[in-house]
């Protein structure tokens, strides 16, 4: 498989990415407490009503959040963070991960920006 990315800033942002597969099997539960931590703790469900119909409660939306937990290492991202207090152009900030398949067909299998990691945190 081929890593690819996009730009400089992706690359720099790959220090926050723990993609190890054998490691993915065993943080199921990891998983389920962030976003419990960080969703079902943090917000009220009759106080937010928006936020649970739009995210909480969107098995899509809860997909992409647990799959960004799998592979973000929580200590990696926080140093990010803690290094890099304000950033200009978030977009910059994209992973993109592809492979070529056996045609040399590049396949994307996921784009995941700052942001869309951000949120979840």
């Amino acid at each position: 498989m081929i890593a690819h990315y996009e730009t400089r800033d992706a690359m720099l942002l790959n220090d926050i990415i723990f993609l190890k597969h054998s490691i993915l099997i065993k943080i199921p539960q990891i998983r389920c407490s962030l976003y419990k931590k960080n969703f079902y703790d943090k917000y009220d469900e009759s106080a937010n009503s928006m936020v649970y119909e739009k995210y909480i409660n969107n098995e899509s939306f809860k997909n992409k959040a647990l799959f960004i937990y799998a592979i973000i290492d929580f200590d990696k991202y926080s140093n990010f963070v803690k290094n890099n207090k304000e950033i200009k152009n978030p977009n910059d900030y994209t992973l993109e991960y592809s492979i070529l398949d056996s045609k040399d067909v590049k396949i994307n299998i996921y784009n995941l920006n700052i942001l869309d990691i951000s949120f979840v945190f």
